[in-house]
């Protein structure tokens, strides 16, 4: 395999690919918490073939989704949470490349304190990972290595704020990449919105 995450030093803003999770299913239990969510990337981010850094991929995902949150109290003010997500990627566009398989595993454990008496907004403060592999090999005529697969591991840390009156959360997320194979490494901050209908 290839080790070129040091080869490219450059900075970038801009929108990348969009989620949409239109399937997003969950139980709920004393100590536990269970999802399945089924989403849709779309390449609504920046992306030129020709530019190895953009912040769009070029392609529409499939991805599945299941995770589970453990709460070691009753209170539920502590929690340790596991999801794993697998992606089916189409083909990029202007390009015969079809990406292979991916599989990711995240993880992390939080810490919710109160901000108010009825408990009804949350601060969210925690460490968060995740391990990402590529599972098969890409495919289509422009591709130079098909059997090489990437890989990128990242760990950091994860500050929220929930409104429980609204099901709804924002969270901030930075994380700094480590043991990238055959893909770029660098430092990543996400910005997430969420809201429960």
């Amino acid at each position: 395999t290839r080790d070129f995450s040091d080869s490219l030093d450059d900075e970038l803003t801009s929108l990348g690919d969009v989620l949409v999770a239109p399937v997003w299913l969950g139980w709920k239990w004393k100590h536990f918490d269970v999802s399945f969510i089924y989403g849709l990337y779309m390449p609504t981010g920046n992306y030129d073939v020709n530019v190895p850094e953009s912040t769009g991929m070029g392609f529409w995902t499939n991805q599945f989704s299941a995770g589970a949150a453990w709460y070691p109290f009753d209170h539920k003010g502590t929690a340790v949470v596991f999801a794993s997500t697998y992606e089916i990627n189409t083909d990029k566009d202007d390009k015969d490349v079809r990406p292979g398989d991916r599989f990711t595993l995240n993880y992390g454990i939080s810490q919710y304190l109160p901000l108010n008496k009825a408990q009804t907004t949350l601060l969210e403060v925690g460490v968060a990972g995740y391990n990402n592999w590529q599972v098969s090999d890409d495919s289509g005529s422009e591709v130079a290595e098909p059997d090489v697969h990437d890989r990128v591991f990242g760990i950091g840390l994860q500050l929220g704020l929930a409104f429980v009156k609204y099901n709804a959360a924002i969270t901030l997320r930075y994380m700094d990449e480590y043991d990238a194979i055959d893909h770029f490494q660098g430092k990543s901050y996400g910005l997430n919105f969420a809201i429960k209908f």
